[in-house]
């Protein structure tokens, strides 16, 4: 986890130069050093090389420092990571903490000398000794993925702290997903919460994303779509695809932001722009149905069909859905290949084509199959479809002990009331034909399997808690 040192080589040229200089502009006074800073601020570059370069040459650290970056960016020569290096190193040599750490980074990645490991802790290590964050964040990189030190999460978790605690995003970010996960450190969503906060408002658009992830499911704090909808804004307007896909469904129904296909269609464009399949799938439904934009079925059905071909199984079961009265065989296929990917609708869908025999012989024990694998899965039609297999004896041997486990569910699945009641008077009529003994055998069992679910649907967050559904269902 983390990013890679050759990004954080590149991320450090962009501000390198500025922080370097500033830092040392209290202790380093001299006309020549000033004289050459606002040269290069001013982006006069064969100015600032005119006079930093006999600086660096007579063993100036700030200047061979400045020096190497000018190369590594190529402001006023052409750029060479190899004499970046040279001049990066030998600042380095001086004790400069940052030099230090790009040279480490330089090491880890490859960049004007060839990769080491090896070297690139040892550089990396000098300048966390002086409190160089970004260094602080490539040691806890190396040991999370093993990189010239034995694999070590945990340490790589104290290095991440280091960092975050000096102010570095990336540490932070990282640090967040692992107490979220629990990996290596004590679970916390409401540390994971808080670190996620501190590089999301540095303007890290993963911790934005993170963050709103957060909000959207109430994990460390209250849910709250419209804070949800900020932070996935904030990370959409940097080109987080993700949160482009996010926005577009937020705009589309109304949640954290009012309710604006206009807008819903302009974040579709830009992540399907991006190459998202989502998007592009969720751009093609609303040309299809004139949402936000003109109707254009045309349009919207190659947009469909271009993300179901491309792999993206929600486009490829509504292919399936749209030929699966014209064309059932070609549907079966869509459905097969969406159920491959956990599609649980493409799986209830092939259930009920073996249950009526349509593109393929009818067969109610492959259809009671199909039904299984989606109520496994949580699907709520999968559940019913289940449930009522088992009250007719299709494809199962019948059993209304296991149409009732399956039905209390169903109903704890219920996006709404009346679907929640409808599932209520299924399980009522099985309650019919059991003991005492074997409905609350059957509460047990349906807790148990919720138990083991451990829902959260940060993705689909309507609608009250289906947690809060579910303990409702277990107590009763």
């Amino acid at each position: 986890m983390g990013f890679p040192l050759a990004l954080k080589f590149k991320q450090a040229v962009r501000v390198a130069v500025l922080i370097a200089c500033a830092s040392v502009l209290v202790v380093a006074q001299e006309a020549d050093w000033l004289a050459g800073f606002d040269a290069y601020a001013h982006k006069d570059y064969e100015k600032a090389l005119g006079i930093l370069r006999p600086l660096a040459s007579n063993g100036d650290g700030r200047s061979q420092m400045a020096l190497g970056f000018i190369y590594l960016k190529g402001e006023g020569v052409p750029k060479n990571a190899v004499e970046a290096v040279k001049w990066i190193r030998l600042a380095a040599e001086q004790g400069l903490a940052i030099a230090q750490g790009t040279l480490g980074a330089a090491y880890g990645g490859g960049d004007g000398v060839p990769q080491d490991y090896a070297t690139a802790l040892k550089w990396h290590r000098l300048a966390a000794k002086q409190g160089h964050v970004q260094s602080m964040f490539d040691l806890g990189v190396m040991y999370d993925n093993g990189w010239g030190v034995p694999k070590d999460s945990t340490q790589a978790a104290v290095y991440f702290r280091m960092g975050a605690e000096g102010g570095d995003a990336t540490s932070q970010y990282n640090l967040g997903t692992m107490l979220e996960s629990g990996r290596a450190v004590p679970q916390s969503f409401v540390e994971a919460a808080k670190w996620y906060r501190k590089a999301a408002e540095q303007g890290l658009d993963l911790a934005q994303w993170n963050l709103g992830l957060m909000y959207s499911g109430g994990k460390g704090m209250p849910a709250d779509f419209q804070e949800a909808a900020k932070w996935y804004e904030a990370a959409a307007k940097q080109g987080h695809v993700d949160a482009q896909c996010r926005m577009g469904t937020a705009y589309e129904h109304g949640l954290g932001v009012p309710e604006n296909p206009t807008e819903a269609v302009k974040w579709y464009r830009l992540s399907s722009e991006q190459g998202s399949l989502w998007g592009q799938y969720r751009l093609g439904l609303m040309y299809m149905e004139g949402k936000g934009t003109a109707k254009n079925e045309e349009l919207g059905d190659s947009l469909v069909l271009r993300a179901a071909e491309k792999g993206l199984s929600d486009a490829q079961s509504d292919m399936g859905s749209s030929l699966q009265h014209t064309d059932p065989k070609a549907a079966l296929v869509w459905f097969r290949k969406a159920s491959i990917q956990g599609n649980t609708s493409s799986m209830v869908a092939i259930g009920h084509m073996y249950d009526e025999g349509r593109g393929t012989p009818k067969d109610f024990v492959k259809a009671a199959e199909w039904f299984l694998k989606a109520a496994e899965a949580g699907d709520i039609y999968g559940e019913a479809s289940l449930a009522h297999a088992y009250m007719d004896g299709k494809g199962v041997q019948k059993s209304y002990l296991q149409a009732y486990v399956w039905l209390i569910l169903a109903k704890a699945d219920a996006p709404s009331r009346g679907m929640a009641n409808i599932y209520e008077k299924s399980a009522q009529e099985c309650e019919k034909h059991l003991k005492p003994t074997q409905i609350s055998e059957g509460q047990r069992r349906a807790a148990e399997m919720w138990a083991k679910r451990k829902k959260w649907d940060p993705v689909h967050p309507e609608g009250p808690s289906v947690i809060e559904k579910v303990q409702k269902a277990e107590t009763k």
